[in-house]
C-alpha cells in the first residue's frame, strides 16, 4: 500500500510541474505580445509628438516630459508606459537620413539575444506609417 501511495504522489508532483512549466510558458509568449502591442502605442505617441513639434524625440522620455520644444501638447504616452513587461526601458533609435525608427526591447534578461522569455524584439516604423515586427537574428 505504501508503494501505491508513492506511485499517486510522485504522478501529482509531475503534474503539477508540468501545469507550472505550461503557466510559465503562456506567461512568456504573452509578454512578448504584450511588448508589440505597446511598441505600437509608442509608435503612435511618437507619430503625435511628431505632428505637433515637426520632428521625431530626441529620446523616449520627451513623448511624456515636456522638453524645451516649441509645439510639444503632450504627454503623450506615460511614463510607465516607457517601460517594457519586464520592467526594462524601451529602446529607441531614430535614423534621420531614412525617418525610419527602430523600437526594440530586450527580453526578460535586459540583454543582447536569447529565446523564450528571454528573446529581444525589434519594431521598425517607416516614415510612410508603416511598421513591421523584424525577427532578432536579422538585427545581429
Amino acid at each position: 500500500m505504501k508503494l501505491i501511495d508513492t506511485a499517486v504522489y510522485f504522478i501529482l508532483a509531475v503534474a503539477l510541474l508540468l501545469a507550472w512549466l505550461n503557466a510559465t510558458e503562456r506567461k512568456c509568449a504573452n509578454k512578448q505580445i504584450q511588448s508589440k502591442v505597446e511598441m505600437h502605442q509608442l509608435i503612435h505617441a511618437i507619430e503625435l509628438y511628431k505632428t505637433d513639434t515637426g520632428h521625431d524625440p530626441t529620446k523616449l522620455i520627451d513623448l511624456s516630459v515636456n522638453p524645451p520644444v516649441p509645439g510639444w501638447l503632450g504627454p503623450y504616452i506615460s511614463e510607465k508606459e516607457l517601460v517594457d513587461p519586464w520592467g526594462h526601458a524601451y529602446r529607441y533609435v531614430p535614423i534621420l537620413q531614412s525617418g525610419q525608427i527602430i523600437l526594440y526591447h530586450l527580453g526578460a534578461d535586459g540583454e543582447v539575444g536569447g529565446d523564450g522569455a528571454l528573446r529581444d524584439g525589434f519594431l521598425l516604423h517607416s516614415p510612410e506609417g508603416t511598421h513591421e515586427y523584424i525577427e532578432p537574428s536579422v538585427m545581429r
